[in-house]
C-alpha cells in the first residue's frame, strides 16, 4: 500500500523533460533527478540528433549486447523483428504537442510522419499545460489544458486523418494543475490526474458522473487489465489502483515497481494494457569510470508486473558527447528517455530518447516530434 507519509516533494520534476547528468557529478546528484542540462550535441560524435525520416534509425539504437558500462544483470535485447511484423496493429495517426506557444497541433501518419490535419487548442489555454489522450479505437481523443480551471474537450480523427472540431466536455469545475489524462479503451471514461491537491478523477463521459481518489500527486496515468486498474506514479513508486474497489484514497493503490531497481533509476514507467507487463525508462547506475560511444547508459526496459524483474531491453540508450564553448562542460553525458502513450495492445509506444519516434515491439523508427533537447511535450495515438 502507499504509505500515508509518502508525500511527493514540491515541484516534482516533469516526467516529459529530457535529463542530462554529467558523468563527473553522477555521485553527487544520484537520486535527485531534478536537473535539466541542455547539451549541445557534437554532430561528429555518436548521439548527434535531428529528425530522421521513417525507416531510418540512427540513435537511439536497438538493444545491443552489454558493454563494460552495463551490468551483466541487465535484461537481454528483445527479439529483432522485421518492419512489417513490428508495425502490425500500429495506430494510424498520432498527435504531439511540444510548442512553447499556443499553436495548432498536427495530426500525423504514424507510418510516414506526414501531417494530415491539425487540431487547434482553445484560446486562453496555457500551452505548457496541454495534455492529449486517445482511446483504443484509433478515433476518439481528449484534449485538456489549464485556463482559470482545467478545461476538457473531445474530438475525433477520421479514418483519413481529418480532425473534427473540439467539443467541450460537460464536467464539474476541476481545479489544480493538470498532470495527465487517460481515456479508457472504449472512450467511455476519462481519468484526470491533478496536483494541488493531488487527486485522480474518473469521469463517465455519457453522464458526467465523477469518482475521486485523493492522497498523493499522481503522474503518468494509464488504464490496464481490462480497464479495471489505473496505473500512476506517486512518490517513489509506480502504483496500480483498482477502480472497482470501494474507497476514495490513493493510499489504497498497490505498489508494482519502485523508483530504484538493482540500483538503477526508473525515470518513467507505465503499466501495460494487459496488467502483466511494465514499460519503463531506466538510467543505469554502475556505469564504470569512463564513458565512451559504446557505453549503454539506460534505455526502455520491459518489466514483469508480477516479479518486478526486468524481462527485455526494448531500446538501448548510449552515452552521448557534448561540446561546450568554454571547454568546462565538454564530454560524454547520460540522458534518459521519456515515455509517450502506449497503445491499446501494449506493442507500440511513442517515446523520445535522443530523438522522438515510435517503438514497435522493440523496433525503433524516428518520426517527426519534439527535438532531443526540448522540454515538456504530450503525445497520443
Amino acid at each position: 500500500m502507499l504509505a500515508h507519509n509518502d508525500q511527493p516533494a514540491a515541484g516534482r520534476p516533469r516526467r516529459r523533460r529530457p535529463v542530462a547528468l554529467r558523468v563527473a557529478s553522477v555521485a553527487a546528484t544520484a537520486g535527485l533527478m531534478t536537473g535539466v542540462l541542455a547539451a549541445c550535441a557534437d554532430p561528429s560524435a555518436p548521439g548527434s540528433t535531428g529528425q530522421g525520416s521513417a525507416r531510418t534509425s540512427q540513435t537511439p539504437t536497438p538493444a545491443t549486447q552489454p558493454t563494460v558500462a552495463q551490468e551483466a544483470s541487465h535484461p537481454p535485447a528483445a527479439p529483432e523483428l522485421s518492419a512489417s511484423v513490428a508495425d502490425g496493429g500500429m495506430p494510424r495517426y498520432y498527435i504531439v504537442d511540444q510548442n512553447p506557444v499556443l499553436a495548432p497541433l498536427p495530426v500525423r501518419s504514424s507510418l510516414t510522419g506526414k501531417g494530415v490535419s491539425t487540431v487547434t487548442p482553445p484560446a486562453g489555454c496555457d500551452p505548457k499545460t496541454v495534455k492529449i489522450t486517445a482511446a483504443a479505437n484509433d478515433r476518439d481523443f481528449v484534449l485538456g489544458c489549464l485556463t482559470r480551471n482545467i478545461v476538457l474537450y473531445r474530438f475525433q480523427v477520421s479514418p483519413t486523418g481529418q480532425a473534427s472540431a473540439l467539443t467541450p466536455l460537460s464536467t464539474a469545475p476541476i481545479s489544480g494543475f493538470l498532470d495527465g489524462l487517460a481515456l479508457n479503451a472504449d472512450g467511455s471514461k476519462l481519468a484526470i490526474a491533478t496536483q494541488g491537491p493531488g487527486a485522480i478523477e474518473e469521469v463517465t463521459l455519457a453522464t458526467g458522473a465523477v469518482r475521486t481518489w485523493t492522497g498523493v500527486s499522481p503522474f503518468d496515468l494509464a488504464w490496464a487489465d481490462g480497464d479495471r486498474e489505473l496505473s500512476f506514479t506517486g512518490g517513489n513508486e509506480l502504483y496500480a489502483l483498482d477502480v472497482d474497489t470501494p474507497g476514495t484514497s490513493l493510499h489504497a493503490a498497490r505498489p508494482i515497481l519502485p523508483r530504484t531497481v538493482q540500483s538503477d533509476s526508473i525515470e518513467d514507467a507505465v503499466l501495460g494494457p494487459d496488467g502483466k507487463s511494465i514499460i519503463a525508462s531506466v538510467e543505469y547506475d554502475n556505469l564504470g569510470p569512463k564513458l565512451n560511444r559504446n557505453s549503454v547508459v539506460g534505455g526502455i526496459v520491459e518489466f514483469s508486473a508480477t516479479t518486478r524483474k526486468p524481462v527485455h531491453t526494448l531500446l538501448a540508450q548510449h552515452a552521448h558527447y557534448s561540446v561546450d564553448g568554454g571547454g568546462n562542460e565538454s564530454g560524454w553525458y547520460v540522458s534518459s528517455c521519456g515515455l509517450g502513450q502506449l497503445d491499446a495492445t501494449g506493442d507500440h509506444l511513442l517515446v523520445t530518447c535522443d530523438q522522438f519516434g515510435r517503438l514497435d515491439r522493440g523496433r525503433f523508427t524516428p518520426i517527426p516530434g519534439p527535438g532531443p533537447l526540448e522540454g515538456l511535450y504530450t503525445a497520443a495515438w
